[in-house]
């Protein structure tokens, strides 16, 4: 960059304020580290002098950026331009809040965000009042790193309408934790946890909660959510309602792969992998959360109501609730069996792997058969005709009784 555009640049104070015009216009971040986009103007990080270099702490730079993002915005009300951020290590002690509104935070291939103080790697806070931050795009699915004292990789809090990609390394306490955030699109990878030996692995992976009551996390996509090896449970759901697991998989974890607490409800897992963990794959406390091809090698339950599960497989599988609908489904993978204890259990059309036959449909208590229609009239003429000559054919054969 030469002396005539390092003056036009200067600092943050001068960027502050400049329209999305004035800044394609300026030529701030057009240069050589940049994709051509003639569309909408990028801005560089390094134009607020992060290094990128895994050494100098970008911290403050990054801050700079993010609030000259929040200005333009604020000036103009609509879209500031995309912040870039080059291939780099941008290590920092404490991390900025990236919670901006507008952000569109376009990452390069190969950037990693190194966090080395306490708490959490990555923060996305709109705040503990108010209705958050809305419309921040975390693009490239860039790595989140921590450190032996990261507890959280990325922390969200009153995140509205946004897109966040991460790959999630090295934090102890959770790979992701969500209090209220509505209609945001996840993509959060965690796999080969611990492979260094010394950074810490994450008690559980992907953390659903609420900011305040009634404000869980809701009407949210995980797309293809990648978890494995975490040391209790993969994905919890503590208070969410509404959210769409699209494949991947939680597995080898050393508890659980999914837990659905009893706060949440109406969620929808497709796909979903959950193999190789501790004790169980699935857990089910809450009410109408549906399972669509559901693999589960180890135990799966369902305490809670008006669940669904469809065309998946499972080992041993148990369903103490009440309402609970089972179709189209294997069970005994390696072994295991079907126990159900619950009420207004719907079982169809499934078949046990231990014996390769399928299952009489249930609808009722546990065992209960088919209840047959009230009354002992059969309404429908068709049915009548058919039921007539069957008892005839019969009659002829000598078989009726």
């Amino acid at each position: 960059m030469d002396k005539q555009r390092r003056r036009l640049i200067g600092g943050a104070s001068g960027l502050i304020g400049m329209s999305a015009v004035s800044v394609a216009q300026a030529g701030i971040g057009q240069g050589s580290d940049l994709p051509p986009d003639p569309r909408m103007p990028f801005v560089s990080v390094n134009a607020f002098g992060a290094r990128g270099d895994g050494v100098a702490d970008d911290g403050d730079a990054l801050r700079r950026a993010l609030a000259w993002v929040g200005q333009v915005h604020s000036d103009s009300g609509g879209a500031a331009p995309r912040l870039y951020v080059p291939a780099g290590t941008y290590a920092y002690d404490r991390s900025p809040n990236f919670a901006v509104t507008a952000l569109a935070l376009d990452c390069a291939p190969g950037v990693t965000f190194h966090h080395r103080g306490t708490g959490p790697a990555f923060v996305l806070d709109g705040g503990a009042q108010d209705s958050g931050a809305y419309r921040i795009y975390i693009l490239g699915m860039p790595t989140v790193r921590g450190n032996a004292h990261t507890d959280i990789g990325v922390d969200v809090r009153a995140v509205h309408h946004s897109v966040i990609t991460a790959n999630i390394r090295d934090c102890a306490v959770a790979v992701l934790r969500t209090r209220w955030a509505v209609a945001t699109e996840f993509r959060i990878r965690a796999s080969g946890l611990g492979i260094n030996g010394h950074n810490p692995v994450p008690v559980d992976g992907l953390v659903l909660g609420a900011r305040n009551h009634s404000e869980g996390t809701s009407d949210c996509l995980f797309h293809l959510p990648i978890i494995e090896q975490v040391s209790n449970i993969g994905i919890r759901l503590v208070e969410a309602g509404n959210c769409t697991f699209l494949s991947g998989t939680s597995e080898a974890n050393g508890v659980g792969g999914v837990h659905v607490g009893a706060a949440s409800n109406g969620n929808t897992f497709i796909g979903l992998d959950l193999e190789f963990n501790g004790q169980y794959g699935l857990r089910c406390e809450g009410q109408r959360n549906g399972f669509i091809g559901t693999y589960d090698d180890k135990a799966s339950s369902f305490v809670g109501t008006s669940n669904w599960v469809r065309g998946s497989l499972f080992n041993a599988l148990s369903n103490d609730g009440d309402g609970n609908a089972f179709e189209a489904l294997s069970y005994a993978a390696a072994g295991g069996r079907f126990k159900d204890t619950g009420k207004n259990t719907r079982r169809f059309m499934m078949r046990d792997l231990s014996t390769g036959r399928v299952d009489p449909d249930y609808f009722g208590g546990a065992g209960d058969v088919l209840a047959k229609p009230v009354g002992g009239t059969v309404r429908d003429v068709e049915a009548r005709r058919a039921i007539e000559a069957l008892i005839a054919r019969l009659t002829a054969l000598g078989l009726s009784g």
